[in-house]
């Protein structure tokens, strides 16, 4: 085949790539993972059905909750979005329990007596300024500073893409591991890259010229900067209980009060 040939199949080709490619994405939008957990629900000890239609964390999370230790079978399968939500108004639901994962707020509607919203996420916001000189804040603010002063805890920032990915293996990942478990919501290295080509910094706490934690920080606002993922050297507790967070967010605001930025974003799981 020439040169000339090729290129025209390939050209003729592009519009089915294309093609394949969003029906992959509506296929993935709309087939949803699914579980049924069947087992003894936690404090009465009766057998129970629960259908889980999301992440496997949100599964994992769920089995925790509402089965006892030891007594739940999983079957995984795939489930499309309309039939999942059609199972609410089932008269006779083969399931005790339906979880629906969903990325939008329910119409009121929708949300009817035998349903109930839990968010995924809370998040919280602080005025710098205030944060950092307000007469109510002192006193923790300075019992904060006395701590990460005496663990000798100081702060540098960085763009190095070799730094980010180091703390993404080292600190984040091993943190959000030990603290949420089975249930943690991690996110991808790739995320990471993407919010330092948008000009994220990493802060790091170092601690006797060793860094030991850090976070991530958004500076895609020009008056908040947001907090965006945080780790811990190791996920070691002993770095934590020498006030390793406390650091990180004291340092986060007065970088943040350095910058100019008027507000700092702080996100949490509402589950945490």
């Amino acid at each position: 085949m020439n040169h000339g040939l090729l290129y025209n199949v390939l050209k003729a080709i592009k519009p089915l790539r294309a093609l394949v490619r969003s029906l992959r994405s509506l296929w993935q939008r709309y087939r949803l993972e699914a579980w049924v957990l069947e087992g003894a629900e936690r404090n009465s000890g009766e057998a129970i059905r629960v259908l889980v239609v999301g992440q496997v964390e949100n599964c994992n999370y769920l089995a925790r909750v509402v089965f006892a230790e030891g007594s739940i079978a999983v079957q995984r399968r795939k489930m499309w979005k309309h039939h999942a939500w059609s199972l609410l108004d089932v008269p006779d639901c083969p399931y005790g329990l339906i979880f629906i994962q969903t990325d939008k707020m329910l119409p009121e509607p929708a949300q009817a007596h035998n349903r109930f919203v839990v968010p995924t996420w809370i998040a919280g916001e602080l005025d710098v300024i205030r944060a950092l000189k307000s007469p109510s804040a002192s006193t923790s603010v300075k019992r904060d500073v006395r701590h990460i002063r005496s663990s000798r805890f100081q702060y540098s920032t960085t763009r190095d893409p070799g730094a980010i990915d180091r703390f993404f293996a080292d600190m984040y990942l091993p943190y959000i591991r030990q603290t949420h478990g089975d249930g943690a919501f991690a996110a991808s290295l790739d995320k990471f890259r993407q919010e330092a080509e948008k000009g994220a910094e990493l802060l790091l706490v170092e601690q006797d010229g060793k860094a030991v934690a850090g976070v991530l920080l958004g500076l895609n606002d020009p008056e908040r900067m947001e907090a965006l993922e945080l780790g811990v050297l190791g996920a070691d507790r002993n770095l934590v209980k020498a006030g390793a967070l406390a650091a990180i967010y004291y340092f986060s605001l007065l970088h943040a009060a350095n910058r100019g930025f008027r507000r700092l974003f702080l996100g949490a799981r509402a589950r945490s």
